[in-house]
């Protein structure tokens, strides 16, 4: 099989992988999927699943699994909304983005947990587009639109307000679908620029144990067809979902993403998709799914190495934290699951989240977006080149001047050092009390501030929003939504 390059952390080796990767083909075969879309059963079936329609079970032969392992392709490029190549899904790279799963957001004024409105929205994607190391821009769960009409709303929003790529999500509406659809090409230029210049992906899970559900399968088979790249991955919780011990675990979730594999590529050869999604464990003591344990983080990395293996790009859960404010268990839940997920080699990865995955804090992606920053420096690694390996700047300065002053410190400086923002302090202690003994969290919201107080306008050409709000109008009525329910948020310059 095609390999990915070696992470620089492994935490199983290539036997154990590859009897993993065994052991999952097995799993599709005994006891196989249950799958409970109609156009899927038909599809596995016309390409030589064995298929029971009275029980919906599926059994994968070997050689579909193989053949999908074969034509997904084991790199792809996401774009931003100008068209230009941004998101290099190869190798090692790595691109963090805001998770949206939250269905809420921190409210740092007052300190709590609240339902996000539109305008929590738009200023959090505005924020998002002014750092430099979140890579993709993302959008929260909201509540001052009804449940049946937020997938459109908020893709909509992302799409006014960002040329990031984008992490969009389909939730539990299958009208949504053709008009997801839709509102890309529209922006793209049409479904063929939209293939040739891809700026969204689309996640989508089975449900453990080895189970489709009808609205999730369609949405990766309407998604595959056109293209549209997909998160095919597996949402293992271990010790619920799954078996207890992380090996168990990763077996089933190996298996489950893979199904997700050969279903797209049954659909649509070559049809671009990533591998994972959030493995996590079930905290049998406390009863809760901790994205910050050290097991989980474990379970990340072994999906990640077992995708590396397969040379498929990634998409898993590292740098969020379970804390549920900014403090000590945030900073070094997050800092460790970063670090662990580049050294793993997992290609894309949220941060910011805080409390489970439930809660988004917009504070907390800009501290993440510092985190990001030194790791891109720490993986550019120590250079070095045949003049660093002379005497010759040593005996520039001989025993007392030091190199403060040197042309080669000048020179260098710049790219050696990375260039902290207002986030981290390295002032003095008395400086820093004379500053108001600020903590990082109070600098990030400073910074928050700051950000929202600058023009950050809408960045889609004025006949192309037309067409949006065209799209997301007509949608609404279909709903029952008039244009006077929309929140004016969304029509405002």
């Amino acid at each position: 099989m095609k390999t990915k390059s070696d992470p620089a952390f492994r935490i199983i080796d290539k036997p154990v992988i590859e009897k993993i990767i065994e052991t999952a083909f097995q799993l599709l075969q005994k006891p196989g999927l249950e799958i409970y879309n109609d156009n899927a059963l038909k599809l596995l079936d016309d390409a030589g699943a064995e298929v029971d329609f009275q029980s919906r079970i599926v059994k994968l032969p070997r050689r579909l699994i193989e053949n999908a392992i074969t034509t997904t392709p084991h790199t792809f490029t996401l774009h931003n909304l100008k068209g230009e190549p941004e998101v290099f899904l190869e190798k090692n790279n790595f691109y963090p983005y805001p998770g949206t799963s939250a269905v809420n957001i921190y409210d740092y004024e007052r300190k709590t947990f609240r339902e996000a409105r539109s305008k929590d929205l738009i200023d959090f994607i505005r924020v998002v587009e002014k750092l430099p190391y979140i890579r993709m821009n993302s959008s929260l769960d909201i509540k001052d639109v009804p449940e049946t009409f937020t997938n459109i709303y908020r893709l909509a929003l992302a799409l006014k307000y960002s040329k990031k790529p984008i992490k969009a999500s389909v939730l539990t509406i299958k009208s949504a679908i053709p008009v997801i659809k839709n509102l890309l090409f529209a922006v793209a230029g049409g479904k063929e620029e939209f293939e040739k210049k891809p700026f969204a992906f689309i996640s989508v899970n089975p449900r453990p144990p080895l189970m489709w559900d009808d609205f999730t399968s369609q949405v990766l088979i309407e998604c595959a067809k056109s293209n549209i790249p997909l998160s095919r991955g597996s949402a293992v919780v271990s010790g619920a979902g799954g078996p207890v011990t992380l090996i168990g675990s990763l077996i089933q979730q190996t298996a489950e993403a893979l199904s997700g594999v050969t279903l797209s590529q049954i659909v649509q050869p070559g049809s671009p998709g990533l591998y994972g999604s959030a493995p996590i464990i079930f905290d049998v003591r406390k009863g809760v799914t901790p994205t910050g344990a050290i097991e989980s983080l474990m379970f990340c990395c072994g999906a990640a190495q077992v995708a590396n293996y397969l040379a498929i790009p990634t998409h898993l859960y590292t740098g969020i934290s379970d804390s549920k404010v900014i403090d000590a268990q945030w900073g070094f839940e997050s800092a460790m699951g970063i670090l662990l997920g580049v050294l793993s080699g997992i290609n894309l990865f949220p941060v910011g989240m805080v409390n489970m995955m439930l809660t988004q804090s917009i504070e907390c992606v800009v501290i993440a977006n510092e985190l990001c920053g030194q790791v891109y420096r720490l993986m550019d690694g120590i250079t070095s080149s045949d003049e660093d390996f002379t005497t010759e700047l040593w005996e520039e300065v001989g025993h007392t001047q030091g190199f403060l002053s040197t042309l080669h410190t000048i020179a260098h400086f710049a790219k050696e050092q990375f260039n902290v923002s207002e986030i981290v302090d390295r002032s003095s202690g008395f400086e820093w009390q004379k500053k108001g003994a600020k903590d990082t969290a109070q600098r990030a919201h400073e910074m928050v501030k700051d950000l929202l107080a600058k023009d950050i306008p809408k960045v889609v050409d004025p006949k192309v929003e037309e067409e949006i709000d065209r799209i997301v109008v007509e949608h609404a009525k279909r709903l029952g939504i008039g244009r006077d329910q929309i929140p004016k948020e969304f029509f405002d310059n």
